[in-house]
């Protein structure tokens, strides 16, 4: 252990591609550091990209250091993605300036700073466990320290994916029954309403099979009608807005997908904003501004 840390191996611990073994032991895996293995045969790419160990200052850009994707790590990108479905896994301690690979890969992992537990990001990518995260912080289009807007309500606020953007891969449905039946134990006039709402939320019809939302404009009137039962900062209206805010998130983020990069530049400032007021308890306003953007970028 120094200072700075340091590549390879000096801990206890397991790789990415350890979980990845480890997690689905009949699949056949080829490793390859520079991806120059031959990919024939192979269904899915998972190219793991990032920065090297750095501390505090010296990390820093503009200190002998950027944000952005090495030229092997580029590479790597290019060759694999170009070949067959990807995933690019990005083990960094911030954003990185990733912009010129989201067209090329199938789907795009912050996967932060595992240390040497490796297989917590194995376990997302073979549905062990489900994509929950959301961005603690924007993720700028270019990361650099004088002219980017970073903060929500700057002017310009035009970021590759904004303050709390997440997409959940755990059934919207479920979320919804967990909060439904939470509201049904309560005894306030606000709180059956609430659990009313839900219920009739829940009806078959308005959900697919996997358990994501089929009727969007149904599922935004319900929730909005549900929302006061959980609006406030105590920790249970806490826990529950957080999973019923996060269906109309998920609604509005897989339109917003679907619908590309203008999308995504017209509704930034208000799925940011959405974040923000569930964090001051305010769920109402939260998925209102989240059917505003729905609206605004996601129907086509």
């Amino acid at each position: 252990m120094t200072w700075q840390g340091a590549s390879g191996n000096h801990d206890v611990g397991t790789t990415i591609f350890q979980g990845m073994q480890a997690d689905a032991p009949n699949a056949h895996f080829t490793f390859s550091a520079d991806a120059s293995a031959p990919m024939t045969g192979s269904d899915v790419g998972v190219v793991v990209v990032g920065e090297r160990p750095y501390a505090e200052g010296v990390g820093d850009i503009g200190n002998g250091h950027t944000a952005d994707l090495s030229t092997a790590d580029k590479a790597a990108v290019d060759k694999v993605c170009g070949a067959m479905k990807c995933v690019v896994l990005v083990v960094s301690g911030r954003p990185m300036n990733i912009a010129s690979i989201q067209g090329e890969a199938n789907a795009i992992v912050a996967s932060w700073l595992p240390g040497t537990e490796g297989e917590g990001v194995a376990d997302t990518l073979f549905g062990l466990k489900p994509f929950t995260g959301r961005l603690p912080e924007t993720w700028a289009k270019l990361v650099d320290t004088t002219t980017t807007p970073l903060n929500v309500g700057d002017k310009s606020y035009d970021p590759l994916y904004p303050y709390g953007w997440g997409l959940r891969t755990d059934s919207a449905k479920a979320r919804v029954t967990t909060v439904r039946d939470s509201l049904a134990t309560q005894h306030t006039v606000v709180a059956k309403a609430g659990a009313q709402s839900l219920t009739a939320l829940l009806a078959p019809g308005h959900w697919n099979k996997d358990g994501s939302v089929r009727d969007p404009v149904a599922a935004f009137v319900l929730l909005g009608l549900a929302s006061p039962a959980v609006s406030g900062t105590s920790t249970s209206a806490a826990a529950n807005a957080n999973l019923l805010v996060s269906v109309a998130r998920d609604i509005t983020q897989n339109a917003v997908v679907a619908n590309g990069a203008a999308a995504m530049s017209k509704t930034a400032a208000l799925t940011a904003d959405a974040e923000h007021d569930l964090l001051l308890g305010n769920a109402t306003r939260a998925i209102s501004e989240l059917a505003q953007a729905w609206r605004l970028g996601g129907v086509r």
